[in-house]
């Protein structure tokens, strides 16, 4: 399983997608609006836990932040 943005069309301006750990070290980074995470840092898989998320984009000139957490499970 991934975790990305459920409807990257919705996203007028991407700005940023980044995934971090609890003591918000970045695990992933978004290029694009259609990258997901799929649970890896470097290749490797990380530990279960709970990993915060920030999405950055604009809509209609104004910069938007969306952000939450989710709990990665193995």
């Amino acid at each position: 399983d991934v975790f990305g943005i459920s409807n990257p069309y919705s996203v007028d301006e991407f700005i940023s997608f980044e995934v971090f750990d609890r003591w918000g070290g970045q695990v992933f980074n978004a290029a694009t609006v259609f990258d997901t995470w799929d649970g890896a840092f470097q290749g490797k898989p990380l530990n279960t836990g709970v990993y915060l998320y920030r999405l950055r984009y604009r809509c209609d000139g104004v910069e938007q932040v969306k952000a939450g957490g989710l709990t990665l499970l193995r």
